[in-house]
């Protein structure tokens, strides 16, 4: 199987224009509620994250963090530690996604009426070029849960958060991607939060028969791609690009969820003096003077299968064989839950289901014994839009009697509730929902 060129110049495109895309059909449509008249903004930095440094795409280990607050005094006043939520952003947003939603003006409103008590809501760029992480650890793209992590500890360091309540002091929540990444920390992390909560987030990738779900996009990825069933070179030819809306999230998916390691380290010596290895988390090298590059690892070719797509990444990574030194670009490999003839693929599925939101509670209906849970979707984010509405559903129902809340949204004023819109009354919800269930600090208001 050959690996496109043109992959590369059309990823760097998706990453720039898919936060367009998301303005541009999310915005307009998006009812502003009356009442919120303040004008404040979250605040933002942009911090390096040392775990970013050195992905595959040279994608930036600066991120922009964003913070808003509910309070009744200036932040210049000392203030009594705060709990803190962690919003996650969907699909081709990044670090200000909420701030588009007036964020901060809704914590100010809902604080001012009463609604919600103090409250510190955080939320981190973690995009990339294939237009959302999925808040996982990939070899494919780099370590986004691990960012995840790291931004929750520097939170805790740097800023008043009533780290003394545990994890019923903290809460996670999030958007399309960001719901399904909040509800997979949840899991993964059940000492870390208290209460987690999804807006439209794809939460049962297989739908109630294991086939529907995600595996139901082949469809309108072939339709996307002119791919012809059972034709491998057209399927070879799948990639992201603007436009493709489905091809986008599944690539995107199975960067998270199913890459595909295209070189297999066969033996390994001493990388003191490596330029580059694969067993080295740094390039070992003086930009101004190569060092001599004593033999360090040897790889052979993995064999790419019916379901790999092979990327050509943008940066060119050093890398030694004996004592000689190369620099190409390093190709990448994800698979897709289906090969070209249009058929699920078993072996790259299970990897998915084991990531799959519906299919860990399913293994273990306990993980959110100690968890309050809270997701909802709009009733029209059918086949029209990504089917999230369905996996929801199906999520609902296989949390049963286990305590939970789920909210189905309609539309009104003739504005469909599909994936994105009516974000600024869900977030008013998902505020007030994690609020009380928020552990906090002793105080004369709380």
């Amino acid at each position: 199987m050959s690996i496109s060129r043109r992959l590369a110049g059309g990823l760097l495109c998706l990453a720039i224009g898919s936060l367009a895309i998301v303005i541009g059909c999310t915005q307009g449509d998006n009812p502003v509620d009356p009442v919120v008249r303040a004008t404040g903004v979250a605040s933002t930095q942009t911090l390096t994250f040392p775990v970013l440094a050195n992905n595959p795409w040279n994608d930036p280990s600066g991120r922009v963090l964003s913070v808003a607050y509910a309070s009744d005094t200036s932040l210049d006043v000392p203030q009594q530690p705060f709990p803190v939520l962690y919003l996650l952003h969907d699909y081709g947003g990044d670090g200000k996604y909420f701030e588009r939603y007036n964020i901060q003006n809704v914590l100010e409103d809902l604080y001012r009426k009463g609604e919600i008590g103090r409250m510190m809501v955080v939320t981190v760029d973690a995009s990339n070029i294939f237009g959302g992480s999925y808040y996982r650890n990939s070899p494919a793209s780099g370590q986004y849960a691990q960012l995840v992590n790291d931004v929750i500890t520097h939170v805790e360091r740097t800023f008043r958060v009533f780290s003394q309540g545990g994890r019923a002091s903290r809460g996670i929540s999030g958007h399309g991607m960001g719901g399904y990444g909040a509800m997979r920390f949840a899991i993964d992390h059940p000492d870390l939060f208290g209460s987690v909560s999804s807006m439209s987030g794809p939460l049962s990738l297989g739908g109630s028969d294991g086939r529907s779900g995600v595996l139901k996009w082949a469809d309108a990825v072939f339709a996307e791609n002119d791919v012809v069933v059972g034709d491998s070179s057209d399927f070879s030819a799948i990639s992201p690009s603007l436009g493709r809306r489905f091809t986008n999230q599944l690539v995107a998916m199975a960067v998270a969820f199913s890459p595909h390691p295209l070189e297999v380290l066969v033996s390994a010596a001493s990388t003191d003096s490596c330029i580059y290895c694969k067993l080295a988390p740094l390039p070992c090298y003086d930009p101004s003077e190569y060092r001599y590059c004593k033999p360090c690892s040897l790889f052979t070719a993995d064999v790419a299968g019916p379901t790999t797509l092979l990327f050509m990444t943008l940066g060119k990574k050093r890398f030694c064989i004996e004592d000689t030194t190369f620099a190409n670009p390093a190709p990448v490999g994800v698979d897709l839950p289906f090969d070209w003839n249009k058929t699920r693929a078993d072996s790259v599925w299970a990897r998915w289901l084991s990531q799959d939101i519906k299919s860990s509670f399913t293994r273990d209906p306990r993980v959110f014994d100690s968890t309050a849970v809270y997701f909802d979707c709009g009733v029209d984010d059918d086949e029209r839009e990504l089917g999230y509405v369905s996996q929801n559903r199906d999520f609902d129902a296989a949390m049963g009697s286990v305590p939970h809340e789920f909210k189905e949204y309609s539309g009104f004023g003739g504005v469909p509730a599909g994936h994105s819109q009516f974000i600024q009354e869900r977030l008013r919800e998902i505020i007030k929902f994690h609020d009380k269930n928020f552990r906090r600090a002793p105080g004369p208001r709380p």
